[in-house]
């Protein structure tokens, strides 16, 4: 595995297209041995990288939010 979060970053960079192609090519089969081999080598499958990146995204906006808007009526309205 990749040790360092930016190196790990390039390496998804570089193996997502290859990981999306062969999917594609090879009518959406998760079972196929070179995706099992490039997700581990990523990390992950692409859509699992995608969900991630997702939810990292969504949870950093509500920090965001929290941050940024001070009245507690608008608030209590975002946050529920």
């Amino acid at each position: 595995m990749v040790s360092s979060d930016g190196v790990l970053l390039r390496l998804q960079d570089q193996l997502t297209p290859l990981y999306n192609a062969i999917f594609l090519s090879n009518g959406y089969n998760t079972c196929d041995p070179r995706l099992i081999e490039l997700a581990r080598e990523m990390g992950g499958s692409s859509m699992e990288m995608w969900v991630h990146s997702e939810y990292w995204a969504e949870a950093n906006v509500m920090l965001y939010l929290r941050d940024r808007i001070t009245e507690e009526r608008l608030r209590r309205s975002l946050f529920t």
